[in-house]
C-alpha cells in the first residue's frame, strides 16, 4: 500500500500532525497484517524548511522535497510533483486547508485522495472529512477517517525515535538549556536575573529566533555580563535533530514561545513554557510526553520573579539529587 501524506509547510505544523501520523502507521498496518503480502510505503511531502524534523518520527518513511515557489498555485505544483517521482499512490491526504495541496493527489494520479472538506477542495477529494477540533493535531487526527470507517481510535500521546546524546558527556556534567528572547537586537536582560541564582551549574544558552549567523556572536557577547560561578556553552540552532539530541538529555528546556518548545515535548523534555501569546487551545504541546509548565503573560509581559522561582525551585531539585 502506497501513501503519500502532504504535511504542513510550518515547523510547529509539521509536529502537531505527528499524532496523526503515528495512529495513521499503527492503523494501516493492523489492516495491512492480514494480508502479509502487503506492506505500508509511507510517503511524506513536505517543503524544504525544516524536513530534518521528520527524520525523529520512530518509523521508516520516505521524505520527499517540494520547493516554496512550486507550492503557490496549481499551475507550479503540477512541476514540483513530477520532480517527487513518487510512482504511484494508493491513497493521498492532505493535512491542509490549502487548494493547492489537496490538487497534489491529482497530479499523483493517487487512487483515492482525502483532506479536509473546505471551500473548493471537495471537487479534489474522494474522501471529504469534516474540519473538526478546536486544536490542530485534533483536527488533523480526524483525517484517520481516511482508512479507519468503523470506531475511531484515541488520540495517542506520541514520543520521538530514540536519539543519541548531543554531548557525551552529559551524565557526567549534566545541564540544562534556555532558549534566550531578544529585546530589540538584544537578548531580553530578565534572563540574568535566573541565570545568576545559579552556581556551579552547566548551562546551554541559545537562541532560535536570531539569525544563523548572529547566534554564537550575540550570546557570546550576553555570557559576558553573567556570573563567572557557572559553566556556559553555546548552541547554535542549525539541526532540529541536534536540538532533539540536545533537549533530550537536559535537566529541562526553558523558553518563550517557539515551535521548539513543540519539538522538546515530542522528545519528551521537560519544559517551563513563557507563553506570551501563542493560542494554546489551538498550538499546544497536548499530545506529546513531555511535561509542560505554562506561564502566561499578563498585559502583555510576565511576573519573571515568581516564574523564575519556580524554575529555580525545580532545577536547585534537579542539582541536589545528582550530588548525592
Amino acid at each position: 500500500m502506497n501513501v503519500s501524506i502532504k504535511l504542513p509547510n510550518d515547523l510547529r505544523g509539521k509536529i502537531l500532525s505527528f499524532p496523526f501520523i503515528h495512529a495513521f502507521v499503527k492503523e494501516a498496518k493492523k489492516r495491512l497484517n492480514e494480508d502479509e503480502e502487503e506492506i505500508l510505503n509511507l510517503h511524506l511531502i513536505s517543503n524544504k524548511e525544516n524536513i530534518d524534523v521528520l527524520n525523529l518520527l520512530p518509523f521508516n518513511a520516505y521524505y520527499h522535497e517540494i520547493d516554496n515557489e512550486d507550492l503557490k498555485t496549481v499551475f507550479t505544483i503540477h512541476r514540483g510533483v513530477a520532480n517527487l517521482k513518487i510512482d504511484k499512490t494508493d491513497l493521498f491526504i492532505s493535512t491542509t486547508e490549502s487548494f493547492v495541496d489537496a490538487s497534489i493527489g491529482k497530479n499523483l494520479k493517487a487512487s483515492v485522495s482525502a483532506g479536509f472538506q473546505v471551500g473548493k477542495n471537495a471537487f479534489l477529494l474522494k474522501k471529504k472529512i469534516p474540519l473538526t477540533g478546536s486544536h490542530q493535531s485534533e483536527q488533523i487526527f480526524s483525517l484517520i477517517k481516511s482508512i479507519v470507517e468503523d470506531e475511531l481510535p484515541f488520540m495517542p500521546n506520541v514520543c520521538s525515535r530514540e536519539v543519541t546524546p548531543l554531548y557525551a558527556d552529559w551524565n557526567m556534567n549534566p545541564y540544562f538549556v534556555i532558549n534566550l528572547s531578544l529585546q530589540g537586537k538584544k537578548v531580553h536582560n530578565e534572563w540574568i536575573e535566573l541565570i545568576n541564582l545559579f552556581e556551579h551549574l552547566n548551562i546551554v544558552l541559545m537562541c532560535d529566533s536570531l539569525e544563523i549567523d548572529d547566534q554564537e556572536e550575540v550570546i557570546a557577547e550576553f555570557i559576558k555580563g553573567l556570573s563567572t560561578k557557572n559553566n556556559y556553552k553555546i548552541y547554535k540552532h542549525e539541526s532540529n535533530i541536534n536540538f532533539a539530541k540536545m533537549v533530550t538529555f537536559s535537566w529541562c528546556f526553558v523558553s518563550e514561545d517557539s515551535p521548539l518548545v513543540q519539538l522538546a515535548a515530542y522528545c519528551g523534555a521537560e519544559i517551563f513554557h513563557l507563553n506570551r501569546k501563542e493560542n494554546q487551545d489551538k498550538f499546544g504541546p497536548q499530545y506529546f510526553i513531555g511535561d509542560v509548565t505554562r506561564f502566561s503573560a499578563n498585559k502583555g509581559d510576565f511576573d519573571y520573579g515568581k516564574i523564575f522561582d519556580d524554575i529555580y525551585k525545580y532545577i536547585d531539585l534537579k542539582a541536589k539529587d545528582a550530588a548525592e
